[in-house]
């Protein structure tokens, strides 16, 4: 899965460990603009007490399971759990080293 790791010195995948670090920071970002993106405008809800908690949920979970979220979260999803996946193989690989 990691093959282009396989011929690496120490200080080359320390430098790579690194690249991919700030590549996920900047996928955590990416997914926190499209949560704010999804929840904008719904904290009015919280004016009434009990009722408006229960229609933010309501409508938070319908703008998250629109087609156009759904899809977008699914992607930045799916490319953060690899990126962890990565930077656990190198931390992994640099131990061993």
């Amino acid at each position: 899965m990691f093959e282009k790791y396989a011929k690496m010195s120490k200080n080359e995948l320390e430098k790579e460990l690194l690249r991919i670090e700030d590549s996920y920071k900047e996928l955590l970002n990416e997914e926190k603009k499209i949560d704010r993106k999804i929840k904008r405008n719904l904290w009015l809800w919280f004016i009434f007490p009990f009722f408006g908690l229960f229609i933010y949920g309501i409508h938070l979970k319908k703008r998250r399971e629109s087609d156009k979220n759904y899809y977008t979260i699914k992607a930045k999803k799916k490319d953060l759990i690899y990126v962890e996946l990565e930077i656990q193989f190198l931390k992994s690989k640099i131990e061993k080293m």
